[in-house]
């Protein structure tokens, strides 16, 4: 209700000619699995069925027209080798778009045992750091009560 209707304009262009073009509507979601799951009750109707005793239940519901894919799809590797063009405006956003086309280009030669290897070792470095964060900052709260706790030192009478 409250978030903007958004599109994306997909343009399929060859040799400056327009091939195909197609419009999704979009939506920017705060919390995209309560959303999910909301736009996948509203497409899925609810009909009620009569069993053998007349009494009315319930069927089970079909989608109609939605599919949902899955953002993390494993990528062939070596499979595509056709290239394409892509048109930036701004020098900024083409250097972040040409990283980006480098990192993945470097992550098709990278063997799968060795991404999941290097996963594994970030998320321990992870947890290691998150632990001394944690450690540091108890120490801190520690030493702020134990001076908040100590005694002043008396100021020397006024003659």
């Amino acid at each position: 209700p409250n978030r903007r209707p958004l599109q994306i304009v997909f343009t399929l262009e060859k040799d400056g000619m327009v091939l195909g073009r197609r419009a999704v509507e979009v939506r920017i979601c705060a919390c995209p699995g309560r959303d999910r799951k909301a736009d996948e009750k509203e497409s899925q109707p609810m009909r009620g069925v009569s069993n053998r005793n007349g009494q009315a239940g319930t069927s089970s519901t079909v989608t109609l027209g939605t599919e949902i894919m899955s953002v993390a799809k494993k990528r062939k590797f070596g499979g595509d080798t056709e290239m394409y063009t892509l048109s930036v405006r701004g020098i900024e956003n083409y250097e972040i778009l040409r990283k980006m086309r480098d990192a993945l280009e470097l992550a098709n030669l990278v063997p799968p045992q060795t991404v999941e290897a290097y996963k594994v070792c970030q998320m321990e470095s992870q947890k290691q750091w998150l632990a001394s964060v944690v450690g540091q900052e108890s120490k801190m709260k520690s030493m702020a009560k134990k001076k908040k706790l100590a005694p002043k030192p008396s100021k020397p009478a006024k003659k």
